[in-house]
């Protein structure tokens, strides 16, 4: 009864264990527990303690002397504190935010739980332009601001120079996940720096789920990473999340289109659009929603009825077909195509010229047997750029005009023949669909 009313609460267990365990070793034991004061604070105290025998060998008291190690206690706790934060931000450093999650995943793998990965944007032009001591004070500022916006229980940390994480525990609710994360991109917009306070701050939030985008803490970070860098690319100042990247657009928009015939003649920033695209493939490490998402893009980039990726089966006898986007109101013709022999259109890949183009503005000027096939999907126009691997073509990229006729122009071309090119070139790198995967 004593010492449940004087041990603290979480050391009681460990001290009534150790008074057993007292009688029983014929060696030295010692405990180390957190002990009421007068005042009703605790003390951590240090007890070692003896056994005494007697003449037969039984243990009948224990001889022992108790040490207050509190100052002790607390100059070791202090520094495993200060270990685990980040020195200037005083919130958790990378190491620590790492293990902490992962460790917590471990031990709670039925929950929904989120990582939202943080970067202030263009950071580098606030120490240029006002100095690192100004940057630190942002950085400072801004971790504060974040810390006071979650629970006790979440996990926020610093893990690069401008990049933050916040662990959100137990939470399901998407919408919920957007309030936070509209939350922080209040804190930066509402956070100014300079002499004058008169320069403004913004941050960009990737956001991936557990346990739909991954398990582990390395596995979250990298798709919520490639969440983030579709909302620097959309504009940034904004969240994304992993899942609705294949959404996203370019930060532009075409103009609508009122001519019967499609004049394709507007210039844009084809060498932006290579570099963006090159992007997308290169740092993101599932190729597949990377395709799906390069689809999605030059679709309404190019403002086409219909974009598709199709691939050879292995023997090169029909098409699998892999992806296919759809402008709003059209019809997916994927299924027209999906193990379509090429015995029926065995001429068909005669119909790309050297540079593996096939450009048909009007598909009535076509042979009738395709012809007649694409019509049958309500195609008018089509342009298609192969897909060539070890000089051999393996499959075909098209875009479809089902509105009207369509003229491209040779820049437009150019582009659409660099995205084959890409893929292609990445299809060597990272196999598409393995020879067990093959769509039936």
């Amino acid at each position: 009864m004593f010492a449940s009313q004087t041990i603290y609460p979480d050391d009681l267990s460990d001290y009534i264990a150790w008074i057993k365990s007292t009688y029983r070793s014929p060696h030295k034991t010692s405990l180390e527990f957190r002990q009421m004061k007068v005042d009703e604070s605790y003390l951590w105290v240090r007890i070692q303690s003896s056994p005494v025998f007697d003449e037969k060998g039984i243990p009948y008291k224990a001889v022992g002397l108790i040490s207050d190690i509190d100052q002790q206690k607390r100059k070791l706790s202090a520094l495993e504190i200060k270990v685990q934060l980040d020195p200037l931000t005083q919130i958790y450093n990378k190491m620590t935010t790492q293990e902490l999650i992962d460790d917590f995943l471990e031990n709670n793998p039925l929950d929904g739980h989120a990582l939202l990965l943080i970067d202030i944007d263009d950071f580098k032009s606030v120490n240029d332009n006002l100095g690192h001591m100004f940057g630190d004070v942002v950085l400072t500022e801004i971790s504060a601001k974040v810390r006071k916006l979650f629970r006790s229980a979440d996990i926020v940390g610093r893990i690069g120079g401008d990049e933050f994480v916040v662990f959100l525990k137990g939470i399901r609710d998407k919408n919920l996940i957007k309030e936070k994360a509209e939350e922080i991109c209040n804190v930066f917009r509402q956070t100014f720096s300079g002499i004058n306070k008169d320069y403004s701050i913004s941050g960009s939030i990737g956001i991936a789920l557990y346990k739909e985008h991954g398990t582990t803490f390395s596995e979250l970070y990298h798709h919520a990473d490639v969440a983030l860098y579709y909302a620097k690319k959309m504009g940034k100042d904004q969240f994304s999340f992993y899942d609705e990247i294949r959404t996203m657009r370019l930060n532009t928009s075409l103009p609508q289109r009122e001519d019967t015939i499609i004049d394709s003649d507007e210039t844009f920033q084809h060498y932006e659009i290579h570099s963006y695209l090159f992007n997308i493939l290169y740092q993101s490490k599932d190729i597949k929603i990377s395709i799906d998402l390069i689809l999605s893009l030059i679709g309404e980039r190019f403002n086409v009825s219909r974009c598709y990726f199709l691939k050879n089966s292995l023997d090169d006898s029909s098409f699998s077909d892999i992806y296919e986007w759809c402008n709003q109101g059209i019809v997916p013709g994927k299924d027209n195509f999906h193990g379509l022999s090429f015995h029926r259109f065995k001429e068909y890949y005669d119909h790309f010229d050297e540079n593996g183009i096939f450009y048909c503005s009007n598909v009535k000027d076509l042979d009738p047997t395709i012809s007649l096939f694409l019509e049958s999907q309500n195609i008018l126009s089509t342009l298609q750029v192969a897909i060539i691997a070890k000089n051999s073509l393996k499959g075909f990229i098209g875009f479809d005009q089902c509105d009207t006729n369509r003229f491209w122009t040779q820049q437009e071309i150019e582009t659409i023949s660099y995205v084959g090119k890409l893929i292609a070139t990445f299809l060597l790198i990272i196999p598409l669909v393995s020879d067990n995967d093959q769509l039936k």
